[in-house]
């Protein structure tokens, strides 16, 4: 007979706590990293690390910074979305920024739309992509965003950033101002992959309901076996939102 044993989360954290601070650079990541994954389980007694982790934001050791961030985005730490704000804005290493991005849409942090908009001219493409993301987790408190979200969608799909125009039509249709409508009409018509016109097609049905072109298209591609991966799934969910 097999006994299960209840992991004992307070004291797991007491010690993750602990080892945060250590001398050893390896051993704070590794307690980063475990707070990151325990936040994103549920793992309630994770809390108690709140104060080690907006210590270790500023941490010399770049992946317990992001990790770190990231953890305090999962537990909605909102006192400190001013300083993940900053280091959105001035960390000198892309990824803990791109963590400070992502950590930033887990909070839907509206006072940092202004620095997730200028992230979306970043060199460093995964920041880019990342940004796009959290504005559309957002939602419509990014209105801001959509004149530069409608620029990187008007961006040709053959010079390799087709991910690009596939979230910045995502966000489109979770903000949701009407005017991306006719935009994202324009793209639909000349989309190149089925993945960009079923996005473009159900941020349509966001912006336009249950009887405009955008589910006009999607039932369309239902129609003729076009759906692929979770197509169907998404499609069953759009409707009950619209419903």
């Amino acid at each position: 007979m097999t006994i299960m044993v209840e992991e004992n989360w307070q004291e797991k954290v007491k010690g993750l706590i602990e080892q945060i601070k250590n001398e050893d650079v390896e051993t704070r990541q590794d307690a980063a990293w475990t707070l990151h994954k325990s936040a994103e389980k549920g793992i309630k007694e994770v809390a108690e690390a709140i104060p080690a982790l907006i210590t270790a934001m500023h941490d010399d050791d770049w992946v317990v910074r992001k990790m770190s961030i990231l953890a305090l985005g999962v537990l909605k730490v909102e006192k400190v979305i001013p300083s993940i704000i900053d280091v959105l804005k001035n960390d000198s290493n892309n990824e803990v920024r791109v963590g400070a991005a992502e950590a930033l849409g887990d909070m839907q942090a509206e006072q940092a739309v202004p620095e997730l908009i200028n992230a979306l001219d970043a060199s460093y493409e995964m920041l880019c992509y990342v940004a796009i993301y959290s504005l559309s987790k957002i939602g419509e408190k990014a209105i801001a965003a959509v004149p530069k979200l409608l620029e990187l969608l008007a961006t040709p799909e053959e010079v390799g950033i087709i991910q690009t125009n596939i979230l910045t039509a995502m966000a489109l249709g979770e903000i949701g101002d009407a005017s991306a409508i006719e935009p994202l009409k324009v793209a639909l018509n000349s989309a190149a992959t089925h993945e960009f016109q079923f996005t473009i097609a159900y941020s349509l049905a966001l912006l336009e309901g249950a009887e405009g072109t955008g589910m006009t298209e999607l039932k369309r591609m239902k129609d003729n076996y076009e759906f692929i991966h979770d197509d169907a799934t998404l499609f069953e969910k759009l409707l009950e939102k619209l419903n």
